[in-house]
């Protein structure tokens, strides 16, 4: 299993739906998607996960009572994760649909412990 870990603060909304879909959708379905919110006052986006979390069981949310910076908030997420790997995934961004099996493949494949991606500029 993969474990997914997406810190959120204040990203549109729009973007939050198309980042969180794009892990969601993943063609390696073995994963859980740990979502933190780093803004425990951004209901807007609380309700946009829970939503997310009725229609998916492989979500966890947790949200934060104060804001603790992005690393605290991944570290968060880490300590919860089960997966045997860790995947970093930022709410502004989002994965092409191969992401995790590729990586996943590779990983293995060359008995690394670490390896990171390329960003693809699109705006």
């Amino acid at each position: 299993m993969i474990s997914v870990i997406m810190a959120i603060y204040k990203e549109p909304k729009e973007t939050l739906i198309n980042s969180v879909n794009s892990i969601l959708s993943q063609t390696y379905k073995d994963l859980e998607l740990i979502i933190i919110s780093d803004d425990p006052n951004n209901k807007e986006h609380h309700k946009l996960i829970i939503e997310f979390m009725n229609n998916d069981d492989r979500i966890t949310f947790i949200c934060n009572e104060h804001n603790l910076g992005p690393a605290e908030t991944r570290n968060k997420g880490i300590q919860v994760a089960t997966g045997e790997y860790i995947a970093i995934m930022d709410a502004d961004d989002f994965s092409f649909p191969n992401r995790l099996e590729k990586q996943l493949n590779y990983l293995e494949t060359n008995g690394f412990d670490f390896i990171g991606g390329i960003p693809i500029m699109i705006d």
